[in-house]
């Protein structure tokens, strides 16, 4: 969208402003699908790429339902993790 809106902007318009804007100003946000606005379209498609493998990872890690559970209800009365994260154990008293 805001390549599209600056390259109109160049395109129909002359002048060494709109010179100067086009290359070096605006060269360097994109053009030919590299610069800075591509950078953070690659960045974000490469981040939920490795998020969904990271969360596949961990998927495969533990498997449900868990013979042990992660944390006692004596974790929660310390109040080293939110308390409706427990789960009770059944020699807990």
């Amino acid at each position: 969208m805001a390549n599209r809106s600056a390259r109109t902007t160049i395109e129909h318009n002359k002048g060494e402003a709109i010179s100067a804007f086009d290359d070096p100003y605006w060269r360097r946000y994109y053009y030919q699908k590299c610069g800075w606005l591509q950078d953070v379209i690659d960045g974000s498609r490469d981040m939920a790429k490795a998020l969904d493998k990271y969360a596949d990872a961990g998927h495969a890690a533990i498997r449900l339902p868990m013979k042990q559970p992660l944390a006692d209800d004596q974790d929660a009365w310390l109040g080293h993790i939110y308390p409706s994260w427990t789960t009770v154990t059944v020699n807990s008293q």
